[in-house]
């Protein structure tokens, strides 16, 4: 029982010293990304480049070299379109611990190894057949549990930005239609607004600062983002560069467009809700509603054939 105390503990102190230098890693992963980034959304190789890109730019902490030394060699052996698909699932959830592929699927191999010592300690104390179902038990949850939680952030991440970007087309649709450039409205909006869609916007403005052209800095956008919305104002902003459109109408259009979706995704949501809330109705409030009402008769008619 020590034993598990003394994990548990060393588990919870590595975890607060990680999360006090979260900041720090931030801006050295984000000062990274400024040299070596050069993802290609639609090319297999950009996978493989995110997984084995540079490492001697970025601080490397004691834990991604242990975790890297069990899964370089596995990752090395997928396909591109698998290796495409996890890294495209970082991005998209906003890459919250600054980490490639190999690193990524090392921590849950990590966390599938807490918990089979977890599921261990507990096989010892309770034994047969029980043990080994908490061992395998506790095991697949340490596997699966954060690749589940990135799934979770890839949803409310996405949530944030669907619900931030009709703000921000409105920004800039004034913006250009005020005389600024669509660059110079770029940059006004990520210094405007805040959050994830900002620091994506901002971004954005860094690739083509350091040579990459508009359609393929918004190509990259639409793809870490994964919105729909997002990724029809990008065709859209794009079609209208090569076709010599003015950008202020179709920025109104696309902001009309994004208002819509924004409100019938409301209207489903308002429709969806009554068929949510039956599930808790029949599982909590009828029961209740039911003891108060018919308890006292059922305690009268006991009381009655008690005393008969």
């Amino acid at each position: 029982m020590a034993w598990m105390i003394f994990i548990t503990s060393a588990v919870w102190i590595y975890w607060i010293l990680y999360w006090i230098t979260a900041r720090k890693r931030r801006i050295a992963r984000r000062m990274d990304d400024l040299s070596v980034y050069r993802f290609q959304a639609a090319t297999s190789q950009a996978g493989s480049r995110r997984v084995y890109g540079s490492q001697k730019s970025r601080p490397t902490f004691t834990w991604r070299r242990l975790v890297r030394m069990f899964t370089t060699n596995w990752v090395s052996r997928w396909s591109s379109a698998r290796l495409e698909e996890q890294q495209r699932k970082l991005l998209q959830a906003g890459n919250p611990l600054f980490v490639n592929i190999a690193e990524w699927m090392g921590l849950r191999f990590l966390f599938a190894m807490l918990g089979a010592l977890a599921g261990l300690g507990m096989a010892s104390l309770v034994g047969g057949i029980r043990g080994l179902v908490f061992l395998l038990v506790l095991a697949l949850l340490g596997w699966i549990g954060p690749e589940f939680w990135l799934s979770r952030r890839v949803t409310l991440r996405q949530a944030e930005l669907f619900r931030s970007f009709p703000n921000m087309i409105d920004l800039l649709t004034v913006s250009v239609e005020a005389g600024l450039g669509f660059d110079q409205a770029l940059d006004r909006v990520a210094s405007k607004m805040k959050g994830a869609l900002a620091e994506e916007v901002s971004r954005t403005l860094r690739e083509m600062q350091l040579g990459s052209t508009r359609v393929e800095a918004l190509s990259r956008l639409a793809y870490r983002t994964g919105v729909h919305a997002i990724q029809l104002f990008v065709s859209s902003v794009v079609q209208a560069e090569r076709l010599g459109i003015s950008m202020g109408n179709v920025l109104r259009v696309q902001a009309d467009e994004v208002r819509r979706a924004r409100k019938m995704a409301a209207q489903e949501k308002a429709m969806k809700a009554p068929v949510k809330i039956l599930f808790p109705l029949i599982a909590f409030v009828f029961p209740s509603i039911f003891i108060v009402i018919l308890g006292p008769a059922v305690i009268q008619i006991m009381h009655t054939f008690a005393h008969r």
